[in-house]
């Protein structure tokens, strides 16, 4: 069973990007374009891990609506954005205490941040 990754982007070049590294490394995506969508499907598709776009519209209200939720609470986040900055963002991210990419950036490193937030799936058998 592979990990799901949930990337939440109102972005289609980034979620390309996002989906085409991902699912490149055996990764199962899952992608919302805007953020009722995104939480609808971190609470009902169980992904191992989101990719957030963080200057997308009411992003700092998905972290917190994240952060609240029981089902959601523990799923690792990693926010792309080209400027962290505004006071509500900064507060759910250091909250959520979500890891911050910064645009731009190369497609290997994008891997290595969800790799590294990921726990690995047990073995069945």
């Amino acid at each position: 069973m592979r990990n799901t990754i949930l990337i939440v982007d109102d972005q289609w070049s980034m979620q390309e990007l996002a989906r085409l590294v991902l699912e490149a490394a055996d990764y199962r995506v899952l992608v919302a374009s805007d953020a009722v969508t995104g939480l609808s499907l971190a609470r009902t598709a169980e992904p191992s891990a989101i990719v957030l776009d963080a200057l997308m519209p009411d992003a700092a209200r998905l972290l917190a609506d994240l952060c609240q939720g029981r089902a959601t609470a523990a799923l690792p986040v990693i926010l792309i954005t080209a400027d962290v900055s505004g006071e509500a963002l900064a507060r759910e991210v250091a909250r959520a205490k979500a890891k911050c990419l910064r645009k731009p950036f190369p497609a290997p490193k994008l891997l290595t941040a969800v790799n590294r937030a990921v726990r690995p799936l047990p073995m069945a058998g």
